[in-house]
């Protein structure tokens, strides 16, 4: 019997396969075999499955998103066939459950297994992320409308609050409690851009960047201030705090001695975000016009662009690990290899027909989950690659 070579059929070289928990390889019947031995690899390395079937097809469960190599071969009673050709393909993070509720929800963290949502006409909702998959409400309570912003730390959560209309400033919450949030208090200091919790500090982003220490997270209390001119969005490592202002300029703060904060770099960028996150000494942008920059932010005195994966109307980041999170008022989201900052990858995507396309800057992760706000009520938890 020749079993020398034969045709693999699906998944084919290249291809992109949709949400499922299951993928389905299938090759050419082989005269006379008698079993089947297919490996699929995920990565480098040994492979994430081998297995061996009486028949030509493999049934397999998976719903981790990402790129894979597959490969088979047959087996008679006096030989075997080499391996065919790896065949790559690409699967798309899976869906894992979503929770539906009423409202814009434009602001989100996460501590801890704890997420705190906060809605635009003040809804706020404490959800439970860390003990399955599926989001459940264990909490909520209310503060006024035009929230823009949320941090949380420490068993408190900061509401960033935008209303002309009313009081401007920063609600303090406890949340220590997730079942019962309370509202503490009011704290005016204008309308807030962005908020974000770094340790024992609170950096609250309104006409300036205010620091305040939150020894004690129910009571902040101011320490120092450096004023910007229509700043947009924050973000906090170490001992650094990147502020962009509305004309693109990213400027770097030194708050290694928080009473003191003081400009120590500043770079123009182009494109305007809508949310950043700082990890590993790089600032990563989520733009709605051009998508992700990707800012080398090690040196806070000698900031540089080093790469941007393009995609319209990036609005919300959560970066973990060697991917970046990106929510996409046009696409859903997406799941981008930055492993090598200087050339990020689009590596999944997930989308869901029949909502809205909104503008949210809710993305969290929480272990292979990534959470985040769809439409105009729907929070979605889907599987992606690790």
């Amino acid at each position: 019997m020749d079993v020398r070579s034969f045709d693999p059929v699906s998944p084919e070289d290249g291809e992109t396969l949709g949400y499922s928990s299951e993928t389905v390889f299938d090759w050419a019947d082989v005269p006379g075999a008698l079993l089947y031995e297919i490996e699929v690899y995920y990565g480098v390395g040994a492979p994430v499955a081998s297995e061996t079937v009486s028949a030509s097809i493999l049934h397999w469960n998976v719903i981790k998103g990402g790129d894979y190599t597959w490969r088979v071969r047959a087996i008679c009673d006096v030989a075997e066939s080499p391996y065919t050709k790896e065949r790559d393909y690409v699967r798309m993070p899976g869906f894992v459950d979503s929770l539906h509720v009423n409202g814009w929800f434009p602001a989100m963290a996460l501590s801890a297994g704890i997420c705190v949502l906060a809605e635009k006409d003040g809804g706020v909702y404490v959800l439970d992320v860390g003990t399955s998959s599926k989001p459940r409400v264990l909490g909520t309570c209310g503060v006024s409308s035009f929230v823009t912003s949320v941090a949380v730390g420490n068993g408190a959560a900061y509401v960033g609050i935008r209303d002309p209309g009313f009081w401007e400033g920063f609600y303090v919450l406890d949340v220590s409690n997730p079942s019962s949030p309370v509202v503490e208090s009011l704290i005016v200091v204008g309308a807030v851009k962005d908020i974000k919790v770094n340790g024992a500090y609170l950096y609250v982003l309104s006409d300036s960047l205010r620091v305040y220490s939150i020894a004690m997270p129910s009571a902040p209390t101011q320490i120092a201030g450096v004023a910007f001119t229509e700043g947009r969005v924050l973000a906090a490592q170490g001992s650094t705090v990147s502020v962009q202002c509305s004309d693109g300029t990213i400027f770097a703060v030194d708050v290694s001695i928080p009473s003191q904060p003081s400009v120590v770099g500043q770079l123009s960028l182009s494109d305007v975000a809508w949310d950043a996150e700082a990890v590993g000494g790089y600032l990563y942008l989520a733009c709605l016009g051009q998508g992700l920059h990707i800012i080398d932010a090690s040196t806070p005195s000698q900031m540089r662009e080093i790469g941007i994966c393009a995609m319209d109307c990036a609005s919300g980041i959560a970066v973990d690990g060697q991917y970046a999170y990106v929510a996409c008022a046009a696409s859903g989201l997406r799941v981008i290899n930055v492993s090598d900052p200087s050339m990020p990858v689009v590596v999944g995507e997930f989308q869901l027909d029949g909502y809205a396309a909104m503008v949210t800057r809710c993305v969290a992760v929480v272990g292979e989950n990534a959470i985040w706000s769809h439409g105009g009520d729907a929070i979605v938890v889907c599987r992606v690659q690790r």
